[in-house]
């Protein structure tokens, strides 16, 4: 999950470019046990559609950061009230097979 020699989420918030997107895994612990958020894309989806997901989505010119995308997409796609979510961090971007850079963020 994480290349070795790369610190976490170095750069992930640094000039986002059209294309770029970003995900929330969002973990909560309840009676003793993690949880996390997920999400089920809609069938009528032309890309990915009926996957289980994390939510998220591309970076949009509103977006100040791929973190205030990350955060903007969960709360269009499954509602997630954003101002409850807490030490939200980057983690080291990835390439999806199409070659878009997906940067997640952890928050809890």
């Amino acid at each position: 999950m994480y290349e070795e020699g790369v610190p976490l989420g170095v750069g992930a918030n640094v000039n986002p470019q059209k294309g770029d997107a970003a995900v929330l895994l969002a973990i909560r612990v309840l009676s003793g046990e993690p949880q996390v958020l997920l999400t089920r894309r809609s069938k009528r989806m032309n890309s990915h559609s009926g996957e289980v997901a994390l939510p998220g989505g591309k970076w949009e010119l509103e977006d100040i950061s791929l973190q205030a995308t990350a955060l903007r997409e969960a709360k269009e796609e499954v509602g997630l009230n954003t101002e409850v979510v807490k030490n939200v961090q980057p983690m080291a971007a990835r390439f999806t097979r199409q070659g878009t850079k997906v940067t997640p963020f952890v928050g809890e």
